[in-house]
């Protein structure tokens, strides 16, 4: 499916539908449709999106089938070094070959291209050893490769010989020992490409095409028209959790699952740092809670795998050092555990939400929200019912003082005092379906809100709802969502089709991107705001 041009059409407010409702009754607001909608053909899953800091590109996260370089390098080590091994002995051979042939009178001298003795004869035109400008069988300027006195045979071949022995010697070795101790020499799930995929199917090398599977494109697309400009980065291993982009805006975090998390550079590709890969421990790399004012610091929530707990871990990526700063176990029922979760608070000196996670099987009859320091201590905590339960992370306004969580079974959003964390209003919605996670421009104004059928823009300060952002009619349940830095573009990753999960048939998923009014453009001053009630 192509790019579905739609022009803004901004609905008047008395044929709008009526906003969610906060307190203070209905209100009519703007109704916009999509620029457009696309389904990347690319791959079938479209795990996140993000408009680029210039405003001119969003960088897409999608499925793809690649192959694993790493893995195919690993799976084929040994076959390579027979091939190394046997094009040596090949060269060294021919070496040997063409020393052992060359005539070697120790006071004679000879052409390095053809071996013609250039020692003058008596009587030739000089006396024995009178030098000359070129070889008379080549031609080779003897200035540029000056003559190679004679050698006796054992010193000519010597040092072939001594090289070809040792290439025996290493692939013997190699061949018994060598591969047990390096078993893993090229890591897996790095290198991906589509390329050598596409190679191995032409020309059916089963060994390629053997090698191949999911894997994660990022892409950089257009933002006026959606069209793909190029491939960022391809990697083997495959994410189902949305990307963050870094405050300077030239890079992104890539979680992997199992397989840590990588800082891609969006201008080139490059894995600028990686965390250490989840076979060192059982810790699962979810999402980014956040990172230090200075981008020194990365704090990643990951799951352990083995023990159910959550850990909010530290990554100083420019030193490759990680530390884990607090530990939070699962609610647990049975083999369905409820996990806790982490994310950073806006502001200095840094704090730590921590929050509880949702299950579709297991409900707590209480929630626990708590505030940690920077060395992970609890400096503030609330419990609430089981309301509390949240489908993604909570966000925060301007200055952090006050936050956001969505409320699952009270299909509305809660506002909270980051300080008290005493529960200070809701956010109401009409229909019967949670909300899917929030989105907060960067300067603490405007709220996303998408739900199951429609997606809202809240003014936090003026405490109103803004605009209903139309999306495609057959998706539903947004997967991820962001605002530009200006704040006058939003793009929104939605589902379309069956219900996703193994087995599932039909599902796709599509990209909307809406331009806000020019109205809405981002107030720098606006770095705080009062209770949302």
């Amino acid at each position: 499916m192509g790019v579905q041009p739609v022009a803004e059409q901004p609905v008047s407010p008395d044929v709008s539908p009526p906003a969610p409702s906060s307190g203070g009754g209905d209100q009519r607001v703007a109704n916009i449709l999509p620029l457009y909608v696309k389904e990347l053909p690319e791959g079938p899953d479209l795990h996140s999106a993000i408009v680029s800091g210039d405003g001119m590109s969003i960088y897409a996260l999608v499925e793809a089938r690649v192959v694993d370089v790493g893995w195919l390098l690993n799976a084929q080590r040994w076959f390579m070094v027979n091939i190394a091994g046997g094009m040596a002995v090949v060269v060294l051979v021919v070496w040997i070959w063409r020393a052992a042939k060359r005539r070697g009178l120790p006071d004679r001298r000879y052409c390095r291209k053809c071996h013609y003795d250039l020692t003058a004869p008596a009587g030739a035109g000089g006396a024995r050893g009178a030098a000359v400008e070129r070889c008379p069988e080549c031609g080779s300027e003897l200035a540029r490769r000056p003559p190679v006195a004679g050698r006796r045979m054992w010193r000519r071949i010597a040092a072939p010989v001594t090289l070809l022995l040792l290439v025996v010697a290493a692939c013997v070795w190699y061949g018994t020992d060598g591969r047990k101790r390096f078993s893993e020499p090229f890591p897996g799930g790095r290198w991906g490409s589509m390329r050598l995929l596409g190679l191995g199917e032409l020309l059916r090398i089963t060994t390629i095409t053997n090698a191949a599977g999911k894997g994660d494109l990022l892409l950089e697309l257009d933002l006026q028209s959606g069209a793909t400009r190029r491939v960022i980065a391809t990697r083997a291993r495959r994410t189902y959790w949305p990307m963050a982009i870094n405050r300077s805006a030239n890079a992104v975090y890539v979680t992997s699952g199992n397989a840590g998390v990588d800082l891609v550079s969006v201008e080139d590709g490059r894995v600028l740092a990686s965390l250490a890969d989840a076979r060192a421990s059982s810790l699962t790399a979810h999402y980014i809670a956040g990172h230090s004012a200075d981008e020194r610091l990365v704090y990643i929530c990951a799951q352990d795998a083995v023990s159910t707990r959550t850990d909010l871990v530290e990554w100083e990526w420019q030193r490759g050092k990680r530390r884990t700063l607090a530990s939070a176990g699962a609610y647990t029922a049975g083999s369905n555990p409820s996990p806790r979760h982490f994310m950073r608070v806006p502001g200095e000196p840094p704090r730590f939400l921590r929050y509880p996670g949702f299950s579709e099987v297991f409900h707590s009859k209480t929630y626990v929200v708590a505030v940690l320091d920077a060395s992970g201590n609890q400096v503030a905590f609330n419990s609430y019912g089981e309301e509390v339960s949240t489908h993604g992370p909570p966000v925060f306004n301007g200055d952090g003082s006050m936050m956001f969580l969505t409320q699952h079974h009270g299909y509305s959003v809660k506002v909270f005092e980051t300080a008290s964390l005493a529960a200070v209003g809701d956010l109401m919605l009409d229909e019967p379906s949670p909300p899917y996670g929030l989105a907060m421009r960067h300067d603490g104004k405007l709220l996303l809100l998408p739900r199951q059928r429609s997606v809202w823009v809240r003014d936090i300060l003026e405490k109103k709802w803004l605009a209903h952002l139309h999306h495609p009619a057959d998706c539903y349940a947004p997967r991820s969502v962001s605002f530009s830095d200006d704040g006058l573009v939003v793009a929104a990753v939605f589902q379309s089709g069956g219900i996703s999960g193994a087995g599932a048939k039909g599902v796709s998923f599509k990209l909307a991107v809406w331009r806000l009014p020019e109205e809405y453009r981002s107030v720098e001053s606006a770095l705080s705001g009062g209770s949302s009630k």
